[in-house]
């Protein structure tokens, strides 16, 4: 119990230090960095895909009204 005691205070104390900016956890800026890359590219590659979906609605819609006319799907 006293263990569990001493790491909760640890974990305060350390915590109002970090809030007073007494110290700071340092990074590995390659690292974030990279991160910040995939980000960036996950970012572009989804609005690309975000185009091309508004690009080809109108095309499946009228696909969907042509099958559907044709009685070859049922829906």
């Amino acid at each position: 119990m006293k263990v569990r005691a001493f790491l909760f205070l640890l974990r305060v104390w350390t915590l109002r230090l970090l809030h007073q900016k007494k110290i700071r956890i340092k990074t590995n800026e390659a690292k974030v960095k990279s991160t910040q890359r995939q980000v960036r590219a996950l970012k572009a590659k989804l609005q690309k895909t975000k185009k091309l979906q508004l690009k080809y609605k109108d095309r499946v819609e009228r696909a969907k009204k042509v099958i559907s006319n044709t009685g070859l799907l049922e829906m």
